[in-house]
Formats: structure tokens, sequence, C-alpha cells
């Protein structure tokens, strides 16, 4: 998810950028991962009824972006193919361990019995039920490594969208 974001963000950042400086726009028919800029460049000069009747010929910038593109789509393939397996993983030693040892630690301890249960009134416990979910939840959000990781992404995308949009606008 947060590679897709820093890509998202790579382009929007080369998208601002070649639009502030035209000698860079290679970089954008290069960078386009579904070519509009490539195939925009093509027919930059193209009449309505050009447009309307034909196709750009694949060659040249477009062709390059094609190959280009489909040669990291082929790599993204390959190594998803490498890495998957239907296999599952065995449990490590470790966890073994440490498995075996909370499960002994379980049966040392003793049953607890009760004669009676108390009565059952789940509406009274609801708000309580929705705070307590709602806390782990927001705790688990909060805490992880990829809420980091997607704010300072954002934050950077933000910073430099605006730097660039403030520049084009002088």
């Amino acid at each position: 998810m947060s590679a897709w974001v820093v890509f998202f963000g790579a382009n929007t950042i080369v998208g601002n950028v070649v639009r502030a400086q035209p000698d860079w726009r290679w970089l954008s028919i290069i960078s386009s991962r579904s070519a509009p800029s490539a195939f925009n460049n093509a027919t930059r000069y193209w009449t309505m009824t050009e447009l309307n009747a034909s196709h750009p010929a694949l060659a040249g910038p477009l062709l390059a972006n094609r190959l280009i593109w489909f040669g990291v789509a082929l790599a993204a393939l390959g190594f998803a193919y490498w890495r998957f397996s239907f296999s599952e993983r065995g449990v490590s030693a470790r966890r073994l361990r440490r498995q075996q040892r909370r499960d002994a630690k379980l049966a040392a301890a003793p049953v607890a019995m009760t004669e009676t249960l108390p009565a059952a009134r789940p509406g009274s416990a609801t708000w309580a039920r929705l705070v307590a979910r709602t806390r782990l939840e927001m705790a688990m959000v909060f805490r992880s490594p990829a809420f980091s990781i997607l704010m300072l992404i954002g934050l950077l995308l933000a910073g430099v969208i605006m730097y660039f949009s403030a520049r084009s606008m002088d």
C-alpha cells in the first residue's frame, strides 16, 4: 500500500515539476505508467480530424514508455511468482517453545468454577463495549508503523505540491 502511495506521489511531483519546466518533458513521458503523457506528446500538434481518425505510431518516446513499463510489469510479476508459495510456513522453534511454555502454565493453573452466572444484561454494557472497542482499535491504528509512514509520506507530498503550486503561480 505504501509503495503505491510513494509511486503516486512521485508521479504527482514529476507532473508538477514538468509543468513548471518544459525542458523536462521527457521525464514525464518516461515516468507515466499508463502513457497519457507519451500519447499527448505524440499527438501534440495534431488537428481534431487527425485525432479522431488515427492513432499515433508506436515509435519513439511512446514505444520507449511502453517498453520500460512493460519491463517493470514483468519484473514485478517475476518477483511475485518467485516469492509466492501455496504452502504454509511451519511454526518456528522459538514460537513452538513459547507455545509449549504457555500450555504448561495453563495446565498448572487451577480451574475456577462458579455455581451460578450473573444475569445477562447486554443492553447495559453496550456503550462500555463500544468505548472499549473504539479505544482498542484507535490505539492499534495510531501505534502501527504503517500509520506513521503514511502520515510522513502524506506530509511530504503536501509540502512538495504546495511548493510547486506556489512556484507555478509566479
